[in-house]
């Protein structure tokens, strides 16, 4: 066996741990300044857990390019709208809770999906969109997004 082949089981099995275990933390308040989420949450941290809805593993976006992929939360009550994200990408991104009435709503197209942006009446210029189908979802379930059906 050449002593090439048996460095791969010590990447594996350590330095590849060891750069997740760095990186994330290194990386997650990075991309939560960049994305907005870092600005919101100054503003909008939770103080308490969603006890209405939720929809976990979802997808959003904020502004037009800083997407997250399979790693939100939603969760909606009479209240107000809740966001997160898994655990493993927590570093950076406290949880949010958005009232209603902080919050503005638009549709649009982007990208060959049907989006539902929205708008924090106290921190102008950042936008987060979720898929139309969620909304939809929350809208049934107690949310006040005000989506309507896609023919």
């Amino acid at each position: 066996m050449s002593s090439a082949t048996t460095h791969i089981p010590f990447i594996v099995l350590v330095l590849i741990p060891v750069v997740i275990a760095v990186g994330i933390p290194l990386t997650g308040p990075m991309t939560a300044r960049m994305s907005g989420w870092a600005g919101l949450a100054r503003v909008y941290a939770a103080d308490r857990e969603c006890k209405g809805f939720k929809l976990i593993g979802r997808r959003g976006r904020f502004g037009k390019w800083m997407g997250y992929k399979g790693v939100l939360d939603y969760g909606v009550d009479d209240q107000g709208f809740y966001l997160s994200i898994a655990w493993l990408f927590k570093v950076g991104h406290p949880p949010m809770f958005f009232p209603w009435s902080e919050i503005q709503v638009r549709e649009e197209r982007m990208w060959f999906r049907d989006w539902v942006v929205l708008e924090f009446l106290q921190v102008p210029g950042v936008t987060f969109a979720l898929h139309h189908h969620d909304a939809r979802i929350l809208d049934k379930q107690g949310g006040k997004f005000g989506t309507r059906p896609k023919a």
